[in-house]
């Protein structure tokens, strides 16, 4: 079970009582869910260049493919795939941590 991003416990009950009106998010959550909005952000610009580059391959071959224009599609068309998964990885990081409250093990506060 994931540690509570309000008070540090496994599975605190009582925090997920008390998040109501009242409940005031810390510094550190606030943090946390601003990087995960700017990765979202980040990785949705990445996706949008990357589908560019893709169109504009698909359009700049000609009926008459060569090679070095299927090369050119092929590696826009990875680059795309790249992208889009990014993009997923991004929104569900960020739905964890708003729907349960798991933070991503790279943005956990190390102590040491």
């Amino acid at each position: 079970m994931a540690k509570c991003t309000y008070c540090g416990d496994q599975g605190c009950a009582n925090c997920t009582r008390q998040r109501g009106a009242n409940h005031q998010p810390s510094r550190t959550e606030l943090e946390i869910r601003s990087l995960l909005i700017s990765e979202v952000i980040e990785a949705t610009a990445r996706n949008n260049a990357a589908s560019q580059a893709f169109n504009l391959a698909i359009g700049q071959v000609p009926s008459g493919m060569d090679s070095d224009g299927s090369q050119r599609i092929h590696d826009a068309s990875r680059e795309l795939a790249k992208a889009r998964n990014e993009v997923m990885n991004a929104h569900t990081r960020l739905n964890n941590f708003l729907s349960r409250g798991i933070v991503p093990e790279d943005l956990k506060v190390r102590s040491g």
